[in-house]
């Protein structure tokens, strides 16, 4: 993060350097908005209901509809304002062999069987509201072992090891920790050979989605409409309560309700109903 003046005027320097013909502002704050007006581009696109006043550095402002939708096709609207006819959906991931090799000899290590369904487990995200609790992610395991049969596998990444480590030990033997074991590219590898995610609203939920994994997604505080799993196959499970989405990072009731209120069979029910029948669940289609 840029904190001193010569290091921002540097930034900016470098930016008009590079002469661009055109700035898209998809972010749409303050500090993006005047990053593109401060770029000497001639052409600045931006969100017409940008927040923070960013839209008054614009010089050509992209219209968004009077309903909720997702990011992606809200960022899509910017191909339409340039003329461009929006392609099919490709993230565009490629997964090197080097991580692939690396993600299938790390299941053998862990001694995780194939021709079961490997579930993977991603009990962790950003802000504290978005978080189920810890001892449901736990009895889930448990009961996608002993219920569908599957291999279970906590996800993550290195700051999430340890807290993962202590729900797959509080699950059972059957149940893996990899959390903390890949690279974000070996993440990918082992969301794409997991049959299926479940997780809470976070990066690796996004991930799954666009390496082609099913998710399900665990709601409270946000709005999965607007930052959901992208894909008709994927679900979300979330409560309809008055208060939420409420988009707070600190829950303003102090209770947690909106993750409180969802329960382990809800949970569970909706994994079969992904699978369809228990032989799509485990062959991971």
């Amino acid at each position: 993060m840029l904190q001193t003046l010569p290091e921002i005027i540097g930034l900016i320097r470098s930016i008009r350097q590079e002469r661009y013909d055109a700035v898209l502002d998809l972010q749409g704050l303050f500090r993006s908005g005047l990053l593109s007006f401060l770029s000497g581009s001639k052409l600045r696109l931006g969100f017409e209901n940008a927040r923070e006043f960013s839209h008054l550095f614009y010089n050509r402002k992209v219209r968004v509809p009077n309903k909720r939708i997702h990011a992606i096709e809200r960022y899509q609207l910017f191909l339409r304002e340039m003329g461009i006819e929006s392609p099919k959906l490709d993230y565009g991931l490629n997964l090197p062999g080097e991580a692939v090799g690396f993600v299938e000899k790390l299941l053998v290590e862990e001694g995780i069987r194939s021709g079961r369904p490997l579930i993977a487990l991603n009990p962790n995200a950003r802000w504290e509201t978005k978080k189920w609790i810890d001892e449901r992610w736990q009895k889930l395991a448990g009961r996608l072992v002993t219920e569908l049969q599957a291999e279970v596998i906590f996800a993550g990444g290195q700051a999430e090891a340890k807290e993962c480590e202590s729900l797959a030990t509080g699950a059972g033997e059957l149940v893996h920790n990899l959390a903390g074991k890949t690279t974000i590219l070996q993440l990918a590898v082992l969301l794409k050979k997991s049959s299926l995610l479940v997780t809470c609203d976070s990066g690796p939920m996004h991930l799954a989605a666009a390496v082609g994994t099913k998710v399900l997604a665990l709601f409270g505080p946000t709005d999965p409409v607007r930052t959901g799993p992208y894909g008709s196959k994927n679900r979300v499970l979330q409560k309809d309560m008055d208060c939420s989405p409420c988009l707070r990072r600190s829950c303003p009731e102090r209770t947690h309700a909106c993750m409180e209120a969802i329960t382990v069979d809800e949970v569970l029910q909706e994994v079969v109903k992904l699978g369809s029948d228990t032989h799509s669940l485990r062959m991971g289609v």
